[in-house]
Order: structure tokens, then C-alpha cells, then sequence
């Protein structure tokens, strides 16, 4: 998912290790890398069906609204009213997701 931070997913993977000694030893560790996290917090992830994502962001000032959707055999692209079009897979349309939230996270 484009809107959550790599370090969260960071978090989350080393959580799940399969190897006991690769984990937290204990949730206070977890929790102060939790406490670490600022970036990507306050998005919002809807998924209207299996071919259309939206990602919103209310900061205040503006209320932010970017869509990945397929059409025909592409995907495409919506942020600010622009379209971004002719995407060739749902996972570029995420890693582009990923590059436009970070951009507005440093706004």
C-alpha cells in the first residue's frame, strides 16, 4: 500500500519474522519505533472495487484526492484534476502512488 510508511511496514515485517531472534524482544521496542513514525499517517485508503483505489487527505487547507483505476487493459492515474495515464501494472501504479503522497508529505 502506497500510503503506509516503509518504516511501518519495516515494523510489521520484523514482527512476523519466522525466526523468534530476529523479532522485537518486547513491545516497548515495538512501541518506540511505532513512536518514530510521522510521515503518511493521515491518509485515507478506500478501495471502491477490485479495479479502482482512492487515497484522500484532509490537512486543513485542502482536501486531497488521488485514484488508481484500470480502464480497458491500463491503469490510470488521477491527482489535482491531472490524469496520468497508460500505467501498465497495478504495482507501478502504486509506486507512483508512493512518489505523489511523498510529495505532499513534504509540502
Amino acid at each position: 500500500m502506497p500510503h503506509i510508511p516503509k518504516s511501518m511496514i519495516s515494523i510489521i515485517e520484523r514482527c512476523l519474522m519466522v525466526n523468534p531472534q530476529d523479532r522485537y524482544d518486547n513491545v516497548l521496542q515495538i512501541m518506540n519505533d511505532l513512536s518514530d513514525i510521522t510521515e503518511n499517517l493521515d491518509w485515507h485508503y478506500d478501495r471502491r472495487d477490485s479495479n479502482y483505489f482512492t487515497w484522500s487527505l484532509d490537512n486543513g487547507q485542502k482536501n486531497i484526492q488521488i485514484a488508481l483505476y484500470k480502464e480497458n487493459d491500463s491503469w490510470n492515474i488521477i491527482n489535482d484534476d491531472k490524469i496520468i495515464p497508460f500505467i501498465e501494472s497495478k504495482a507501478k501504479g502504486y509506486k507512483e502512488i508512493r512518489t505523489i503522497i511523498k510529495n505532499y508529505e513534504k509540502k
